[in-house]
């Protein structure tokens, strides 16, 4: 099943009684800050959830499979998620109990 960020504004409104509006807001700000850090190259840390991190790749040859060309690939900054302990026990610990 794939939740929304609507859905998560609902399923927030719901155990915070603020409005959908607030929440929303705050949500957008959060992932704009993640967004502005990361792309900064700053790390962003959050306890028992995980890490936002910029992955940097080095550039170098690779070949198109299609035609055999010799292609140079330029360095380039990715975005990258690394899951808790804490998310990684409770997702092991709902797929437990039979939870998809």
């Amino acid at each position: 099943m794939n939740i929304k960020k609507k859905d998560l504004a609902k399923r927030i409104k719901g155990k915070t009684g603020h409005s959908e509006k607030v929440v929303n807001e705050v949500m957008d700000c959060l992932f704009n800050e993640i967004a502005d850090a990361v792309s900064a190259l700053d790390t962003v840390l959050i306890a028992r959830f995980g890490v936002f991190e910029p992955r940097q790749h080095t550039g170098g040859n690779t070949r198109n499979p299609h035609t055999g060309e010799e292609l140079e690939t330029k360095p380039f900054v990715r975005p990258w998620f690394r899951s808790a302990r804490g998310l990684k026990n409770r997702v092991k610990a709902g797929n437990q109990n039979g939870n998809q």
